[in-house]
């Protein structure tokens, strides 16, 4: 397994977490990914969020500051921590009536990269 394919994988699966897992006040200015938008209805963060962003991003980190290649064991155990069932990466939805709109844009995204993600494992 290629480990920078994988890193930037991870990496790209967290960045389409991070509009849930940040706190928004009402009337705060939000960078939407082209402008300042201020006057978005508030929003708490979700705990399912931010705990998947955290544990994206050190795993990143720690594959990316491993010296050698992933073994097999690591391989496996990584594919089955994301993939393996109840509570995994792959089963991660978020209710769009509770976090809003913006619920509904990050499933989709959020698919697409855990899609991405998983072809890296069967190659």
């Amino acid at each position: 397994m290629n480990k920078s394919e994988l890193v930037t994988g991870l990496r790209a699966v967290a960045a389409e977490l991070e509009p849930l897992a940040r706190s928004i006040r009402r009337n705060t200015a939000v960078w939407n990914g082209s402008a300042w938008v201020k006057g978005l209805p508030a929003q708490e963060p979700s705990p399912q969020a931010i705990a998947w962003l955290r544990t994206l991003n050190t795993l990143a980190d720690v594959i990316e500051l491993q010296e050698c290649p992933l073994s097999e064991r690591q391989v496996a155990y990584l594919k089955e921590m994301l993939f393996g069932g109840m509570g995994s990466l792959n089963d991660l939805r978020f209710d769009w009536r509770k976090l809003g709109v913006a619920a509904k844009t990050v499933n989709e995204r959020l698919s697409n990269r855990t899609e991405e993600l998983y072809n890296l494992f069967q190659s």
